[in-house]
C-alpha cells in the first residue's frame, strides 16, 4: 500500500500530492512533532531513497491507498 501526503503549495492556493514511505500514523506523528518543536520543515522519505522537505504546517492530508 502507498502512503500519500497532500501538501498546500507555498506560492499558490493549489495542492500537490506525493507518495511517501511510512504509515499514515508515523508520518502524522513526524509532522506534529516538527510543528511542536517550532521547526518549519519536515523531511519525508519518498520511494527511490530520496527525501522530500515540505513546510510542516502545509501538510493537509495523509492517507494510505
Amino acid at each position: 500500500m502507498a502512503t500519500m501526503v497532500e501538501v498546500k503549495n507555498a506560492a499558490s492556493t493549489g495542492v500537490t500530492t506525493h507518495e511517501v514511505n511510512g504509515t499514515p500514523d508515523g508520518i502524522s506523528e513526524l509532522v506534529n512533532e516538527t510543528i511542536i518543536r517550532n521547526e518549519k520543515f519536515v523531511t519525508l522519505q519518498v520511494p527511490g531513497d530520496k527525501g522530500l522537505s515540505v513546510i510542516a504546517e502545509n501538510v493537509l492530508a495523509i492517507w494510505q491507498e
